[in-house]
């Protein structure tokens, strides 16, 4: 797409999409405009999942073919409004009946375009019922149904009838910035925080409902009024014994609803490394999920009080759930409650122990995902650089901002050290932490583990910026090290070589 992108975007300005209104199976139209800015017009901003890069589908923007990702291209086609052909409407009595006998007749042209610019308004209930797939009425009686006994969430209007714009504006990175233009890429991340923020909506696109995710709305109402009652703590429930019974409120551990519940969360948006900025820092965020629109608050919250309650882990538990994986499940279930809690209060600890939940192409956007999250941090958005130099800033930062070394127990290099060229002291992404962090986010477990105790730390200049120096009391000598023993050695092995090291230990102590 680079050749699309004559004209060099001038600094503080960005490109909108306007998206034009069609038909269901209608080309997706639009036209980019650029903006300062401060003088943009209300737009609303799309939060989606980018999927593989292949294949790709085509949309016509500013008169050219574009091609897109086919999560893009079905958002895309989800949320434009729906226009109904100007013609059709105004058509003749006569010339309607000429239409309807030409279904009778089983011109499927004609049919399939009188079903697809009829504009609903027109219809009485009956026709609508008629002119509808029986698989389409029965979800769209489901959906109502469960509007009117959850109203948690609501249905989206697509049809242009009654308004007065029939396109809708749009801020989405994919086709808004050249991704192929490193330069520009580092100005408009730059700007990515102030685009969100001023966003009138945040719209979050998890796609079409594909399975039961509806009868996950139950569970979700439960937890909420559960919530918001002062009479109920945030501790775990207590065991049940019984997988037919659950906590009051909620369905049995051994219900299907459970599983709705982990199918609605089970989608690849909840581990966007990007999307907790996304969300964090919008206005108004809206969960789309096929015509169902959820406040972001609400599916938050819940998440953020099921995990807390652990009530999910004990439906799987005790119900025997079969899940087709359940680790990634659980895993996308916590990082909604981590954006949540991130929402309320930015804890950098806690994103940086659950980064191991959140992906990206990019290893650089685990530093460039949360620069606004953390506006202390004097980091500028380069994609020329080696993502390495931009983890060792972070960290360094952090902790001379914070003034705590617990960013330490985090590194994760393992045998990978010996194979490059790295800061010792420094996060290395991708990967998981090689060693489970023996520190915590509590105050009082990180002062347990502190072997400085209550004196507080020291930076000392150091040599260049690949260096971490800090003043230090000398305490005794080392006598000897062990051999590295991998973790990834057979257990027998291991054990092994964890005594011969005690051994090895034990007589140099003797020989002093």
């Amino acid at each position: 797409m680079a050749g699309f992108y004559q004209t060099p975007l001038p600094k503080g300005s960005f490109r909108l999409l306007y998206l034009y209104a069609g038909a269901d199976q209608d080309d997706i139209v639009g036209e980019l405009k650029v903006f300062p800015f401060d003088s943009a017009p209300e737009y609303e901003a799309l939060s989606y999942v980018w999927g593989a890069p292949e294949p790709k589908k085509s949309i016509n923007l500013n008169g050219h073919e574009v091609f897109v990702g086919v999560n893009l291209f079905d958002a895309l086609r989800g949320l434009r409004f729906l226009n109904p052909s100007p013609q059709l409407p105004d058509a003749p009595i006569k010339e309607r009946s000429i239409l309807r006998r030409s279904l009778a007749k089983g011109s499927r042209p004609i049919a399939k375009m009188w079903r697809r610019y009829r504009s609903r308004g027109e219809m009485s209930s009956r026709e609508a019922e008629e002119e509808t797939p029986q698989a389409e009425q029965e979800t769209s009686h489901e959906i109502d149904e469960m509007i009117t006994r959850y109203p948690i969430c609501q249905k989206r209007d697509r049809w242009t009838h009654g308004r007065i714009n029939t396109e809708r504006i749009f801020w989405i990175d994919a086709v808004c910035i050249d991704q192929k233009n490193n330069e520009e890429k580092s100005h408009q991340v730059k700007m990515m925080g102030s685009i969100y923020k001023r966003a009138q909506t945040v719209l979050i696109w998890l796609g079409e409902i594909v399975s039961n995710e509806l009868q996950a709305l139950p569970i979700l109402s439960a937890a909420l009024e559960e919530q918001a009652d002062p009479n109920f703590s945030d501790n775990p429930y207590p065991r049940l014994d019984d997988p037919s019974e659950a906590p009051w409120g909620y369905p049995p551990y051994i219900d299907r609803r459970w599983v709705a519940l982990l199918n609605f969360f089970d989608k690849v948006w909840f581990e966007r490394i990007w999307v907790i900025q996304e969300v964090v820092l919008a206005t108004k965020a809206l969960v789309l999920l096929g015509e169902l629109e959820i406040p972001w608050d609400i599916v938050g919250a819940a998440a953020s009080w099921l995990c807390r309650r652990e009530l999910v882990t004990a439906a799987l538990k005790y119900g025997m759930l079969h899940l087709g994986n359940r680790s990634r499940t659980m895993q996308r279930l916590h990082a909604a409650y981590v954006i949540h809690t991130t929402k309320s209060h930015r804890d950098i600890w806690n994103y940086f122990t659950s980064d191991f939940v959140f992906k990206c192409a990019l290893p650089i956007d685990r530093v460039y995902s949360i620069l606004d999250l953390f506006p202390e941090l004097n980091i500028e958005p380069d994609y020329s650089i080696d993502p390495l130099h931009a983890f060792r800033a972070t960290i360094q930062q952090f902790i001379e901002i914070k003034r705590d070394l617990v960013f330490l127990g985090l590194v994760n290099h393992g045998l990978a050290l010996s194979r490059r060229s790295v800061s010792t002291w420094v996060r290395s992404w991708p990967g998981d932490p090689y060693f489970e962090p023996i520190n915590s986010s509590s105050e009082k477990q990180r002062k347990f583990y502190g072997a400085s105790g209550d004196e507080a730390f020291r930076l000392l200049p150091g040599p260049d910026n690949t260096s971490l120096r800090l003043h230090g009391v000398i305490v005794s000598q080392v006598l000897m090290r062990s051999q590295f023993m991998d973790r990834d050695v057979e257990h027998d092995s291991g054990v092994v070589q964890l005594f011969a090291a005690i051994r090895d230990f034990l007589s140099s102590i003797r020989s002093v």
